[in-house]
């Protein structure tokens, strides 16, 4: 027995690296999620409040213009419950720190 379309889980995705997304994509549909791919975070938050609820949201720490951070900031002074975690090619504790004091629910490193 199949779902309806609209009935999947929806994730979003906000990265900057089109490989990236496209292979998150992959992944999480592979698990039965529906995604939401954004190539930044202003078109991110041009669509957030029509596409809310949504299950989680995976969003690339460094971003053109507007930072992962200043978005996660952002969502968690109105938007409390969904998982927020943050991706990053690189690591630093301090930005991990902040993040995750920001509401981040996690911080994950991405592979080269």
């Amino acid at each position: 027995m199949t779902r309806p379309l609209d009935s999947f889980p929806r994730i979003a995705v906000v990265d900057d690296d089109p490989r990236m997304r496209r292979a998150l994509e992959l992944t999480l549909g592979r698990h039965g999620y529906e995604t939401l791919l954004f190539e930044s975070a202003e078109a991110f938050l041009e669509r957030s409040s029509a596409m809310l609820p949504i299950a989680g949201l995976l969003l690339d720490l460094h971003l053109p213009g507007k930072s992962g951070l200043d978005v996660l900031r952002g969502l968690r002074k109105t938007h409390r419950t969904f998982p927020i975690i943050m991706l990053t090619a690189e690591t630093d504790v301090a930005i991990e720190d902040e993040a995750l004091l920001s509401g981040a629910t996690a911080f994950l490193a991405k592979g080269s």
